[in-house]
């Protein structure tokens, strides 16, 4: 008894054995045998115990053992109440009460899971007639051991209790699998036992279809061998999924801790790059999906007199909508009788429905998927495409999701069906991107709204399409760094089916690949830098207002009360500054901004780039200087970043081709000037900083003069050493003209230009007085031609940045030496 308890009780290393071999399918039929077992030996020791020598056959003790509910159905999971009753029949001679009293006795040092009902055959109608729960565990029953002869008594009596009170015992359980007129949403964190589409509803369903005959057969009237198979398995992988999560440490719900744990269990493996975690969650909730759609379509087939309409004749007649759609209080019904044609003839009645918001009846989700499509054509397409015109396409396409259809009709999505996405998100990725559209057509913010109805019916189409599409790659497995942009290219390719303008086309790929830019920018602060980075990734006004209404969308989708006051108005604020700074920002700002862009596009297509991590893949796509992308290969940004992000403080390279060349990852505050001080014997030719993230910069030097590799050493000790001087830089005063000082000031940087004649020293004395005057640098280009210096320096504005550049000014122009 004692291994068999663990078998019971604890998550054992037998149990996880025995998931991975059946490889995660038909557990619930192993455990149910393991239990059957424990209770058969029960019973035999039971009787042992009782008759010692004169020990009668099972046939002959007035006792049985039935399994009941789940357990019956032969689908119990690990850590479930495991329902039994023992029936027994009170005769003189047995002490059989007593006997099935020990036998419960014995079960409960087993296991605690054991809930057994002892019942007298005689007392059982009416213990059962009064009680419609007790009634509903008995209606599924399962012989396991001792008396096949008071099984079949029990059987009999049964067969009374199920005919008393029979419909209103039906209509109970109609009303608890609520609702036929709309296939819910299914939350990523569903309760996978009593939850919508959980294992109770495929039991309840099995129960209720068992009262007349065969559960199978009565279901087979209504769908296909494979639909019911289908079904079927459904129930088994819930089964299979809830034990594993509970030998991994979880309960009945999904929980991001125990997923792996449990993913491991089931043997699921990662495909498309998708993590197992995610593909669990999938397997789980198409599982409950199917679940949900037969159990109530084969109860409102089967009991189709239960939900009769009250509707006259005439009525019925005047309901009739288009094609084999009757629109009923809202609600669109179809016939149970009524066989599809084909697809193109369903689309052409869909489209001749009134525009409305209605639901679609349970009857009508399983028409939709009793389409036979071979292959879906362009006049399906075409016709499939007038659906985004109408003013609420969003239950019609979430009858063709639920119906099956939507994933023919737009293959790219096809992989995207209940694909898990965590983080804050509610729903699944194919049902939270159909929420988008919800929201599109039901949009609550004023000012959203405005501008939504000023769109041309063409944009709103458009916009619901990217709405629909706009997370298609994570399918594939992409990051949040590519997926955009691998988005775009799926979307360009399907657009074209669609037979959709260039101009909507170019729109579409636009929002797709830069759907993701105003959500983030709104997390973070809205300054200067991110409206130039927003407006030049978008393009122009338009795209930019569709953009904002699908953020919207996006906001609300993703989870109930993200869609805040605070995020309305900061939304709103960020549009307008883009709006502002399509008017206001010059056109270089904006072909810098444009260019960053074009070489952020390349870099999210770089292997080197794919390989890398989240984090990583962000810091440099978040880079500051715009320059930086300007100046460098895609390879070359990866390639400094991933130094700059190993570098804690200080890094030199020193090479020594054409001229000596000197690399340097530092943090803001190191002293640069001390290091150009150092080296100011030599003709420096030009020289860069670039500010990259968490306060380090790129510093390039670029002298004429070539140095011996032999001296690389020293000169890098010498470069470490003057980085780390508390000093300044000692060097003589270039002779540096009025008129040959400019500053172009813009929202968050000015752009000082020195156009000079060049000298010793010439830098290391720009940015000693860069120091002394509390002008932060950025960026700087630095050139030298002709003995004239090319110097633009990016310094970040502050409130006193105009006073102490005057002060700047006036002092490098002053015909005096810079001294402390």
């Amino acid at each position: 008894m004692q291994k068999q308890s663990l078998v019971l009780s604890a998550p054992s290393d037998a149990l996880k054995k025995a998931l991975l071999r059946l490889n995660g399918h038909n557990f619930g039929a192993y455990f149910s045998k393991e239990i059957d077992r424990v209770v058969k030996d029960a019973f035999k020791a039971c009787k042992k115990d009782f008759f010692d020598t004169y020990e009668p056959s099972d046939d002959e003790v007035p006792l049985c053992a039935l399994a009941l509910s789940n357990y019956a159905l032969s689908e119990i999971g690990f850590g479930c109440n495991i329902s039994l009753v023992l029936c027994y029949k009170d005769i003189r001679g047995y002490n059989a009460r007593d006997f099935a009293i020990a036998l419960e006795e014995s079960l409960s040092t087993i296991s605690s899971n054991f809930k057994v009902h002892i019942l007298e055959i005689s007392r059982l109608f009416n213990t059962l007639r009064h009680d419609i729960e007790l009634k509903s565990k008995f209606c599924t029953m399962r012989y396991i051991c001792a008396s096949k002869r008071l099984y079949k008594e029990a059987k009999a009596e049964l067969a009374r209790v199920k005919e008393q009170g029979k419909d209103e015992f039906i209509r109970y359980h109609l009303n608890e699998l609520k609702p036929y007129d709309d296939v819910l949403l299914l939350s990523q964190k569903p309760d996978l036992k009593s939850g919508y589409g959980g294992f109770f509803d495929y039991e309840r369903a099995l129960m209720l279809l068992n009262l007349e005959g065969s559960a199978k057969e009565n279901a087979l009237k209504f769908i296909s061998e494979k639909e019911y198979s289908e079904f079927v398995l459904a129930s088994e992988f819930l089964s299979s999924c809830m034990s594993a999560l509970r030998i991994s440490g979880g309960n009945d719900s999904i929980e991001s801790a125990f997923l792996e744990p449990a993913s491991r269990i089931l043997c699921i493996k990662e495909k498309r790059e998708l993590d197992v975690r995610v593909l669990l969650v999938a397997k789980a909730l198409t599982s409950m999906q199917r679940i949900a759609v037969y159990s109530r379509y084969l109860l409102r087939a089967n009991f189709a007199s239960f939900f009769k309409s009250k509707l006259s004749f005439a009525k019925l007649r005047g309901a009739k909508a288009s094609g084999d759609f009757y629109l009923i209080d809202n609600t669109i019904f179809t016939p149970l009788h009524a066989k599809p044609k084909t697809l193109i003839s369903v689309l052409k009645s869909v489209n001749a429905l009134s525009d409305e918001p209605f639901k679609f009846h349970i009857e009508s989700i399983l028409y939709f998927k009793h389409i036979s499509v071979a292959k879906y054509d362009s006049s399906e397409l075409l016709a499939f495409k007038k659906i985004f015109y109408r003013r609420y396409s969003f239950w019609i396409l979430k009858a063709l999701l639920d119906g099956e259809q939507l994933f023919g009709l737009i293959k790219p999505m096809e992989h995207t069906r209940h694909l898990a996405q965590f983080d804050n998100y509610k729903f699944s990725v194919d049902e939270y991107s159909l929420m988008c559209i919800y929201h599109l057509e039901n949009i609550q913010d004023s000012n959203v709204g405005r501008l939504y109805d000023e769109l041309s019916a063409e944009n709103k189409a458009l916009l619901k399409i990217v709405a629909l599409m706009h997370e298609v790659a994570k399918s594939q497995g992409k990051t949040s760094a590519t997926h955009g942009l691998q988005g775009a290219n799926i979307f360009r390719s399907y657009a074209s089916k669609l037979e959709l303008s260039q101009t909507s086309t170019a729109l579409g790929v636009t929002l797709i690949k830069n759907h993701s830019l105003m959500n983030k920018a709104i997390k973070g602060e809205i300054n200067a830098q991110n409206t130039l980075n927003l407006i030049s990734h978008i393009g122009s006004v338009e795209a930019l207002k569709m953009l904002y209404i699908l953020t919207y969308s996006i906001v609300n989708a993703t989870n109930d009360g993200f869609y805040s006051s605070t995020m309305a108005s900061t939304l709103r604020e960020l549009y307008e500054g883009a709006l502002a700074g399509f008017k206001s920002t010059s056109d270089k700002s904006l072909g810098e901004g444009r260019a960053r862009a074009k070489k952020e596009n390349l870099i999210k297509k770089n292997s080197a780039f794919l390989e890398l991590s989240a984090e990583q893949k962000s810091r440099i796509l978040n880079i500051i200087s715009n320059l930086f992308f300007i100046k460098y290969k895609a390879s070359g940004i990866i390639n400094i970043a991933l130094w700059a992000m190993e570098c804690a403080n200080i890094s030199v390279k020193i090479s020594s081709d054409e001229g000596l060349s000197v690399e340097m990852i530092v943090r803001r505050g190191w002293n640069v000037s001390m290091v150009l001080s150092k080296l100011s014997k030599l003709d420096l030719e030009y020289m860069e900083i670039f500010e990259l993230f968490e306060n380090k910069f790129f510093v390039k030097l670029k002298y004429v003069k070539s140095v011996e590799s032999a001296k690389f050493a020293s000169l890098e000790s010498g470069i470490i050493t003057a980085l780390c001087d508390k000093g300044e830089a000692s060097v003589s005063r270039p002779v540096i003209l009025p008129n040959e000082v400019s500053c172009e000031l813009g929202d968050e940087y000015a752009k000082i230009n020195i156009n000079a004649k060049d000298s010793r020293g010439f830098m290391a004395y720009i940015l000693a007085c860069f120091e002394r005057f509390s002008l932060r640098l950025a960026n700087a280009r630095i050139q030298t031609i002709k003995n004239r210096t090319r110097n633009l320096y990016l310094i970040e504005k502050d409130s006193s940045f105009e006073q102490n550049f005057a002060l700047f000014k006036e002092y490098i122009t002053k015909d005096e030496k810079c001294v402390e």
